[in-house]
């Protein structure tokens, strides 16, 4: 099934990147994505930092699947 991703914990990887990037832990990456389209633009209703393009994908991507 697309989209069905297994995320996990891991505290190496997480002390090994957590210095370059902000690493998300798995009840960040569980939480429902919640998107609200005004005039054909996307919003994320959730904390995010997600440029234009990316935000681009995710209506792309909502609408195929």
């Amino acid at each position: 099934m697309p989209g069905d991703i297994t995320f996990v914990d891991n505290e190496h990887l997480f002390s090994e990147f957590s210095q370059l990037y902000r690493v998300l832990y798995l009840s960040e990456l569980n939480e429902p994505l919640v998107l609200k389209d005004t005039n054909g633009r996307i919003f994320v209703e959730n904390e995010n930092e997600l440029n234009d393009a990316e935000l681009y994908n995710l209506k792309h991507w909502k609408n195929v699947y």
